[in-house]
């Protein structure tokens, strides 16, 4: 896994083009303050142990928003870090599931 972690006083996007078609239309500006933002690439290997890999991100994104004095992050999934990818389906279910526990 590849992590980018970029703090920012203010992080806006307006989504313009769907990648998956099996996820919601969001056509919507979202606009939001004091933010730690984690470009996430997640590898072909890391399939190979998913709970380790899980257990990292977490770590290192707590770490972040604790050095930025933060409790907003946002996950994005960034496929452009490595050349090697990991199953989509693979990828959205380790986002998944790394948000709910950041939320908990």
């Amino acid at each position: 896994m590849k992590l980018l972690m970029i703090y920012c006083d203010r992080f806006a996007y307006t989504p313009s083009q769907k990648a998956l078609e099996d996820q919601p239309d969001c056509d919507q500006p979202v606009a939001l303050p004091d933010v730690l933002l984690g470009m996430i690439h997640v590898e072909a290997g890391d399939e190979e142990d998913p709970v380790k890999v899980e257990k990292k991100l977490i770590k290192n994104l707590k770490w972040g928003a604790r050095k930025n004095d933060t409790q907003r992050i946002v996950l994005h999934s960034f496929s452009h870090l490595s050349e090697s990818k990991a199953n989509p389906d693979f990828t959205r279910g380790l986002l998944d599931r790394a948000a709910e526990r950041l939320r908990s």
